[in-house]
C-alpha cells in the first residue's frame, strides 16, 4: 500500500468494481469479460444462461433458494446417517488427542476441551423450512420490475450488507439459523473464529454420498471430507483459536515446537512434489494447513470406519464387479475416486500460484502415501512411491 501509487489503487478498485459488474451487463460487455478470462484461464465459452441465473440467485438469495432446495430434493434421512457418521468421526480424532505422544498434558486437556465444544451443522437449519422466517429476512426489499438487472443486484447487496451491518455488537448466537451457508455449496467448511464445522446439505449427495451405499464408500468420500474439517481446527490456522472461537494461545511452548517440526515435513513432502503438466513444483509453504488437514482427516476417518465395521456383526456387502476389493480398499479407492479432476493448464498453473490447496493429484498421493494403513491393505512395498520408508504424521 505504501509503495503503490494512489492512482494504480483507485484503478485496481474501479476495475474490480466493473469486472465484478459485467456478468449482470449486456452480450456486447460479456464478450469483452470472456476474452479476459480466456487469457486468464483459457475458458473460451460463456456459461449457458440458465447457469448464470442459477448463479447469482444462489448467491445474492442463498436463504430463500436454499429453502427451496431442501424442500424438494434432500433426504432427510441422510442429514441423521451423516450426524452419526460425524460423531464417529470426532470421537476418533478425540482418541488420536488422547495418545498422541509429543503432546504435553495441559495442550491435551485443551484440545479435548476444544473437540467436544465443536459444533456441528450438517445440511441444514431447520428454520429453512419455515416460510415466515425466510418472508422476514427479505421483507423490507423489493424488487421493482422497472430497474435493470444490474441495479437490482446493486440493490440486493446493499441490502443485505444493511442487514450484516445491524448485526455488529450484538450477542453472537452460534445457534442462530441465518449463520448456516447456503445449502446448495458442493463444498465443507471449518469456521475457525466461530469453531463451527459445516456440511451443507447439497454436498450430501453426488459422488460424496449416498443412504444406499455400503459405508466403506460414503467413509471414503464424504467421511474423508469431515475428517479433513475437524482437523483443521488443529492445524497451522485453526491451533491459533480456542474452544469459543477466539484468539487464545493455548499451546505449551514445547508441544508448540513439536507441532512445527511435524509440519516441515509436510512443508517438505509437498514441495517437491512436481506438476508436469505445467512444469511447476507444489507450493509446500502456501498448502500446508489444508496438507495437514488433509492427512489427519483421512488417517482419522479411516480409524473411525474401522471402529465401526469392527463393531458389526456381519461384514458388508462388497461391490458387484468389485468384489475382488476388500471394504478397506474400497475406502480408499472411494477417498481418492472424489477428487478426480480435468483441469485447464492455465487453471493448474493459477492454482499452484494462489490455491492453498495442493492440486487433486497430490491430494490422493501424498496423504495416501503417509498412512501405514494404506500400505497394509494394499501390501505395498517398503520403499514404493506409494509406501516410502519416511512418512509425515502430524495425527
Amino acid at each position: 500500500m505504501n509503495t503503490t501509487s494512489k492512482r494504480t489503487q483507485s484503478n485496481f478498485i474501479i476495475w474490480r468494481v466493473i469486472f465484478d459488474s459485467v456478468s449482470f451487463l449486456s452480450e456486447e460487455i460479456n464478450k469483452k469479460r470472456i476474452d479476459f478470462l480466456s487469457s486468464a484461464n483459457g475458458n473460451t465459452k460463456r456459461q449457458p444462461r440458465s447457469n448464470e441465473c442459477l448463479n447469482a440467485i444462489s448467491h445474492y438469495l442463498p436463504l430463500a433458494i436454499g429453502s427451496l432446495y431442501i424442500k424438494k430434493y434432500f433426504n432427510e434421512d441422510a442429514k441423521n446417517n451423516v450426524t452419526e457418521m460425524v460423531n464417529a468421526i470426532i470421537n476418533q480424532f478425540k482418541k488420536t488427542l488422547e495418545t498422541v505422544d509429543w503432546m504435553d498434558e495441559v495442550t491435551r486437556k485443551h484440545a479435548l476441551k476444544k473437540a467436544d465444544s465443536m459444533v456441528t451443522d450438517i445440511a441444514y437449519n431447520d428454520g429453512l423450512l419455515d416460510e415466515k422466517k425466510i418472508e422476514t429476512i427479505y421483507e423490507n426489499f423489493e424488487f421493482d420490475i422497472n430497474d435493470s438487472y444490474l441495479q437490482t443486484i446493486l440493490n440486493l447487496g446493499s441490502y443485505m450488507n444493511e442487514i450484516n451491518r445491524e448485526k455488529f455488537r450484538t450477542h453472537f448466537n452460534k445457534s442462530d439459523w441465518v449463520l448456516y451457508l447456503n445449502p446448495t455449496a458442493v463444498n465443507a467448511f471449518n469456521l475457525f473464529h466461530y469453531n463451527i464445522i459445516q456440511f451443507p446439505a447439497a454436498i450430501l449427495q453426488g459422488s460424496f454420498f449416498n443412504n444406499d451405499r455400503p459405508r466403506y464408500i460414503n467413509y471414503g468420500a464424504v467421511g474423508f471430507l469431515i475428517g479433513h474439517e475437524i482437523t483443521h481446527g488443529f492445524d497451522t490456522i485453526g491451533k491459533r483459536f480456542y474452544e469459543d472461537g477466539n484468539l487464545l494461545k493455548w499451546w505449551e511452548a514445547s508441544t508448540d515446537d513439536k507441532f512445527w517440526d511435524k509440519a516441515l515435513c509436510f512443508y517438505e513432502q509437498y514441495q517437491n512434489y512436481v506438476v508436469n503438466e505445467v512444469g511447476m513444483n507444489v507450493n509446500g509453504l502456501k498448502t500446508i494447513t489444508e496438507n495437514i488437514a488433509d492427512n489427519g482427516g483421512l488417517k482419522t476417518t479411516y480409524l473411525a470406519y474401522k471402529s465401526w465395521a469392527e463393531s458389526q456383526n456381519v461384514s458388508e456387502p462388497r461391490l458387484p464387479g468389485l468384489d475382488h476389493y476388500t471394504p478397506t480398499q474400497m475406502f480408499w479407492i472411494s477417498a481418492s475416486h472424489t477428487w478426480c479432476t480435468a483441469q485447464r493448464p492455465e487453471v493448474l498453473k493459477i492454482q499452484i500460484i494462489s490455491d492453498n490447496h495442493s492440486p487433486a493429484e497430490f491430494r490422493v498421493i501424498g496423504a495416501f502415501s503417509n498412512i501405514k494403513e494404506f500400505s497394509d491393505d494394499f501390501k505395498c512395498p517398503v520403499g514404493s512411491p506409494m509406501n516410502p520408508r519416511s512418512k509425515c504424521s502430524m495425527w
